[in-house]
């Protein structure tokens, strides 16, 4: 289950792999939208603020690849990972949804078990992260204070915390 309800925009036109992905989901604990094409993702993408964007590349009108690189423009989007959902498995098709800005490809028929934590991944790994260093040696610094104590830690023993991201 995820922590809090994550936001996943899903542009399918095939209304089964919608109804089926949409299940999985809401069952794991995330809120989705879907758009049955391209031109729908769009307008939903420009309104929403969704956590990941999971993106069928064969579609009629606009494509997955064209639709990826409009998204990729919108620049409260940047920080959101775009994951191609698709069944085009043949030589050099994941380096090309990559290569039109993609940050992750899941081949279809997915597996209704992993489905759930492949995303969670790509979500967990677009977050943030803050390293706490020490401050520069030019500050006066309190002999016992944190600071201090922080200040003569070795960089490996830095403890990593996520960030608030700005949406």
């Amino acid at each position: 289950m995820t922590d809090h309800r994550q936001r996943i925009l899903y542009i399918e036109d095939n209304l089964e792999n919608r109804t089926l992905a949409q299940r999985i989901l809401m069952a794991s604990g995330y809120e989705v939208v879907v758009a049955a094409s391209g031109a729908e993702g769009l307008a939903l993408a420009a309104r929403e603020r969704p956590t990941l964007i999971l993106v069928d590349i064969n579609m009629p009108g606009i494509d997955g690849y064209t639709v990826t690189s409009q998204l990729r423009e919108m620049p409260h989007l940047a920080r959101v990972p775009i994951i191609a959902l698709t069944a085009n498995v043949m030589r050099g098709d994941r380096e090309k949804t990559l290569a039109a800005g993609c940050d992750g490809y899941i081949q279809k028929p997915i597996d209704i078990d992993l489905f759930p934590q492949q995303l969670a991944r790509f979500i967990e790994e677009a977050q943030p992260t803050c390293r706490f260093s020490p401050p520069p040696s030019n500050l006066p610094i309190r002999p016992n204070s944190k600071m201090a104590r922080r200040a003569h830690t070795a960089p490996s023993t830095l403890k990593t915390r996520r960030c608030s991201s700005s949406k």
